[in-house]
Formats: C-alpha cells, structure tokens, sequence
C-alpha cells in the first residue's frame, strides 16, 4: 500500500512540473527570453587558441627585450584596444586599429638603437578577415625617412611569428617558432625609429588584429644608457637650441 502511495505522489509531482513550453504558454515575451538564452548558449565561442600558440618563446640568445626603452604608437586604435593591451603580454587582449590602411605600429628610440628580431602573435583562427597577412618593416631618423627594409607575408599565420632584420634586405625571412634559438644574432637593423605597417589583411580585411609584438636586439646595447628619452642631441635640434 505504501509502494502505490510513492508512486502516486511521485505522479502527482510529475504531473504539476512545469516544462519551458508550458511556462512560454501564454507568455509571449517569456518564450522569446527562453530563445535567445538557448541561441546564445549554443553560439557562446571557445577559445580556439592552441596550447603550443600559447607558450612562451625563449628570449633570442644573447639578445634583450628592448619594448620597455622606446615610444610606442599606433595609427589608430578602437577604444580599450590600443597600446597598452599591445603590449601587456597576453595573447588574450589585442590591438585593434580603426581607421583607413594602412595601420601600423612605430617604436621611436632616444638613441640609434640596433634590433635584430620583431616577433608578433597573430591567429587566424581567432581574429579571421583581422589578420595581417602582408606586413612591411621600415626603419628612419624620423617617419619622414622611413625606408623599407622588409617585406613579411603571413600566410594563414596561428601564434608568434619571429622575423629576423639585417636592414639591407627586402626579402619575406620568417623564422619559425622552433628555431629561433638557432637564429644568427648577428643580423641587426639600426635606427631611431622602427615602424612595422600592415598592407593587408586576410580575406581582405578593413581593421587589423595583433595580440602582441616584442622588439629585441643584441644585448651589447644593455651596457648603453637606452631607458629613457634624455636630451636630444640630433643636430636640427641642436640649431634651436639657443636664441640668437
């Protein structure tokens, strides 16, 4: 008798369980909510960021990070995606240009600086038509002298792309992830002024996406007083220096 009364009130309960649909009923605006939260869980994206995208590269032998001694800008920037998430070591925010092409990064130094590697992480999966797929190196006194060095093309690029300068070449030399600790340290580009443009994007993309970038060169220069921006001593400075 007992058995039956369980079963009972275990179908009485069943029967009073309302389903979604049966609260919907009635209610447009509650079956409406009900939709877009089954939508938006279903289109809610993972991370399609690798664990090998994801480890840190070695610091190029008998080289240093030169990031922190220059000025850092950029073309253009949507708000909360500029230089400070550029350069915050995490693939996980990004720089985010807004406006025409083509969009580039500048890094002014206070000194001729010398720099032998520029490595920047970009994935195509993550950032699709925000690519860059076609990038240019330039180096100067001032933007107004900036010449090409380097053309770099990336192709369906996912994680750090290393490039090794020599400052004399304008031909694509990318050094894979694996072998940067073998790269020739000796290849460097000096200048005041480096600026890395993007010419294009993947699928022909408007605005660009880059996650991080690193600047390196030999670690010689670490014996040079390169933090900071001191008294300018270029010579078109130096002509108005004083009142005459």
């Amino acid at each position: 008798m007992d058995r039956f009364g369980r079963r009972a009130r275990k179908n009485k309960a069943a029967s009073f369980r309302p389903t979604a649909e049966k609260e919907a009923k009635g209610h447009p605006w509650l079956a409406v909510a009900c939709l877009q939260a089954t939508r938006i869980s279903m289109a809610t994206p993972t991370s399609d960021l690798s664990s090998n995208s994801l480890r840190p590269f070695p610091l190029p032998k008998g080289e240093i990070d030169l990031g922190d001694h220059g000025l850092w800008s950029v073309s253009s920037a949507k708000a909360g995606f500029g230089v400070n998430q550029l350069r915050d070591d995490s693939v996980h925010t990004l720089w985010q240009s807004e406006g025409p092409q083509p969009h580039f990064i500048r890094i002014e130094f206070p000194k001729k600086t010398a720099v032998s590697q520029i490595s920047i992480f970009v994935d195509v999966t993550m950032d699709d038509s925000y690519t860059p797929c076609k990038l240019s190196i330039s180096l100067g006194t001032f933007k107004q002298d900036l010449q090409v060095i380097k053309i770099v093309e990336l192709k369906n690029p996912r994680g750090w792309q290393h490039i090794r300068l020599d400052g004399d070449q304008e031909d694509e030399e990318i050094v894979d992830d694996d072998d940067s600790e073998d790269s020739d340290t000796e290849t460097t580009a000096k200048g005041h002024l480096f600026q890395i443009a993007v010419l294009a994007n993947h699928l022909n993309g408007k605005d660009t996406h880059i996650r991080c970038l690193k600047i390196f060169g030999p670690r010689s220069q670490q014996k040079q007083k390169l933090n900071g921006f001191g008294p300018n001593h270029h010579e078109l400075l130096l002509m108005h220096e004083t009142i005459r």
